[in-house]
């Protein structure tokens, strides 16, 4: 009889006759009722960033602060053997979001541009509507600082994406405030 941590089946090296160690992992994230992520390893734009697979009963399996595998949770259970596990509680699981430029300090927005693009319109057009970065920019020369300093704290509780709202990592720029 196979020891209790082994499993009969398939392997680091592909399917195997007899026990199959399993490999010793940090975390297993499951009992999430979805995991949702896109396939592949490129980054994507336009309509391309509607393809997002969802997998029903799917785990993560982390080791070293790394992901190692997303799947379905019977599957990483057959395969892993993690030190702690964190039960989803049913809710879904995202990759985390990393943002590499996030400019705290404005006045106006711009998700409308964000959509304009997404069904396709170039930059060029959105400028020449009255978008675009420059049309922040000058929201931002006509405020005041006390108006932005207003708008900067009220946006901080946003900027912890880690605890609130599933995000990574965030970088600040301040470089054309005034």
């Amino acid at each position: 009889m196979p020891p209790a941590d082994s499993v009969l089946g398939r392997g680091p090296s592909g399917w195997q006759h007899g026990p199959v160690q399993k490999q010793a992992i940090d975390l297993l994230i499951h009992g999430a009722s979805e995991l949702a992520t896109p396939l592949g390893t490129g980054s994507r734009a336009g309509s391309a960033m509607d393809e997002i697979h969802v997998l029903e009963k799917g785990a993560v399996a982390l080791d070293q602060g790394r992901i190692l595998a997303c799947g379905l949770e019977s599957e990483l259970r057959e395969l892993y053997a993690p030190t702690e596990c964190l039960d989803a509680e049913g809710g879904t699981l995202l990759p985390g979001f990393v943002d590499a430029h996030t400019h705290p300090v404005f006045a106006g927005t711009r998700e409308g541009e964000f959509e304009q693009r997404l069904a396709g319109a170039r930059y060029a057009e959105i400028a020449a509507a009255g978008g675009g970065i420059l049309s922040t920019v000058k929201g931002v020369r006509n405020a005041s600082r006390e108006e932005l300093l207003a708008l900067l704290l009220d946006r901080l509780p946003l900027l912890d994406v880690g605890h609130n709202h599933g995000g990574g990592q965030v970088r600040l720029w301040v470089d054309y405030c005034r």
